[in-house]
């Protein structure tokens, strides 16, 4: 991915079981939203050549946010001084508006949150659970007609039976 890719596709959790539930297809498309717009590798065609693209970000990032040093601590007497008087605090204070004002006026995309927002809720529910609710009705229908024309005798010998039968005679007939 961080090697340049021309398209990207997520599978959804839950592919290899059913037709993936649209939770899951919600999931993989947030995932390359948030490859796309939050982590910013398509803000050039190969994020790590020459690990250029790391390097200008790490310098933007740095400029953004000017960072307090251990020199700004110990002029205001150490951490504990800092605390009793409140620049802890402050300065997260001061970083959640600044990360609040980006995001309102996107500059800062959040998928989801400030991009890509719902509408609406959806059903979480699986594709494949229309199907097994109709197949547990069917077989709980069919369970009363089963347990009225069963032999139980023949069905306890047998289960006593297999309880007898030493392990590794089971496991040789069921393979």
């Amino acid at each position: 991915m961080l090697g340049g890719t021309q398209s990207l596709h997520t599978n959804s959790m839950d592919e290899t079981i059913a037709l993936p539930s649209d939770k899951a297809v919600k999931i993989a498309l947030r995932t390359q939203q948030i490859i796309a717009h939050e982590l910013g590798v398509t803000e050039t065609i190969d994020p790590l050549a020459g690990s250029y693209y790391v390097e200008s970000s790490h310098q933007h990032s740095s400029r953004r946010r000017p960072r307090t040093t251990s020199a700004q601590i110990d002029a205001m007497g150490g951490v504990v001084a800092g605390i009793e008087q409140g620049f802890f605090q402050r300065e997260i204070g001061r970083a959640a508006y600044q990360y609040q004002q980006e995001m309102e006026k996107k500059q800062r995309v959040i998928v989801g949150v400030n991009e890509y927002v719902e509408t609406r809720t959806r059903s979480s529910r699986s594709r494949s659970s229309t199907s097994a609710r109709r197949s547990r009705r069917s077989r709980s229908a069919r369970s009363p007609r089963l347990k009225r024309t069963r032999d139980n005798r023949a069905c306890t010998g047998r289960a006593q039976g297999a309880d007898r039968r030493p392990r590794a005679s089971r496991r040789a007939r069921s393979t």
